[in-house]
């Protein structure tokens, strides 16, 4: 923010963590600045410092998704810090996303990152919605797909693909 102006930003309240929340540069997960950290849980290890910009991400991956490590929210202001860091820069959300990147490769094992990976794709499609009633219903579920397919051929017509 400029010029003084200040903005309260909270993280996940009352949503349990998951992998898909750290996966974004544009939503707050957790605010490493009012993070309370145990001590045991470096014991395990400290941040991995060859990730430039996120390496707390990389902890808190590593400690709350992978080892279920309890996280709580306290509902307090802990911290005031200014939010132009290198993390929250556009220019840097390539570097970002190639650490990240780095970071479930390391972290997952080959097969759950295949699947995360794909259902991270259509996680936030409008269509989703529909597909557990499509699921229940046999004909209804034959008729959409086919309908679909249709539709999607009738668009790569018109757009000149394929």
């Amino acid at each position: 923010m400029k010029n003084g102006e200040s903005k309260l930003q909270t993280p996940l309240i009352g949503e349990m963590l998951t992998l898909a929340n750290f996966n974004t540069n544009t939503r707050s997960t957790i605010s490493h600045p009012a993070s309370f950290i145990h001590k045991t849980l470096f014991e395990r290890g400290l941040y991995d410092e060859s990730y430039k910009i996120i390496a707390d991400i990389n902890f808190f991956i590593d400690r709350i998704i992978i080892q279920n490590c309890s996280v709580e929210y306290i509902p307090y202001i802990i911290t005031n810090f200014n939010s132009d860091g290198v993390s929250s820069n556009p220019s840097n959300w390539a570097q970002t996303i190639e650490e990240r990147t780095r970071i479930f490769k390391e972290l997952l094992p080959p097969r759950i990152l295949k699947d995360y990976e794909l259902i991270f794709q259509v996680k936030d499609s409008s269509l989703l919605k529909f597909i557990p009633f499509l699921e229940k219903t046999t004909g209804l579920n034959n008729l959409a797909t086919k309908i679909l397919r249709s539709l999607i051929k009738l668009y790569k017509i018109i757009k000149g693909l394929d």
